[in-house]
């Protein structure tokens, strides 16, 4: 998984099948809430709003970095209304959002210890990882490095979310 992670931190001038194209939940659910305050100020189009919503379902469901199966479960009930700016909904998704960023890597971890019924697919897990890493500002050229490094030490990949608080974003 390491190294199939590591073929997403690629430069510019990599050949855009091997890119990584997708944006983290985390972030997705940071630009969803941003959407509804610029729905209210008419800026976007209900619309608009309506076909990120329904984009993030497919995003959301199966990443276990958010959390658990109820709390995937809560956002994706969130997901299927309008998040009105003002709304008792948008201010509950404002609450998961901070909760998720916290922990989002630790939960992956547990994952990935789960039971082998519920085993994390490989591009699942590398696409998921590699887009919140580079979501929280990481440069693609450190993020290489340090999954090189990794493969060098043979870490599993269990033991590649720890090492994710050992270094700052470049």
């Amino acid at each position: 998984m390491l190294a199939r992670m590591a073929d997403f931190f690629t430069d510019e001038g990599t050949p855009w099948p091997r890119r990584l194209w997708d944006i983290g939940s985390v972030l997705a659910l940071e630009e969803l809430w941003e959407a509804g305050h610029w729905q209210a100020h008419n800026v976007l189009s209900a619309s608009a709003c309506d076909w990120q919503r329904n984009e993030l379902k497919a995003l959301i469901g199966p990443d276990q970095g958010l959390g658990d199966r109820e709390l995937r479960r809560e956002i994706n009930t969130l997901l299927q209304q309008p998040l009105l700016d003002p709304s008792p909904e948008r201010r509950r998704l404002k609450e998961i959002i901070g909760h998720v960023r916290a922990g989002y890597l630790e939960r992956w971890g547990n994952a990935l210890k789960g039971d082998e019924d519920k085993r994390v697919k490989p591009e699942r897990f590398s696409r998921t990882v590699a887009a919140h890493l580079l979501d929280l500002g990481f440069s693609a050229s450190h993020l290489r490095a340090w999954a090189a490094d990794l493969n060098r030490n043979r870490a599993t990949t269990v033991e590649l979310v720890p090492h994710q608080a050992t270094f700052a974003p470049s």
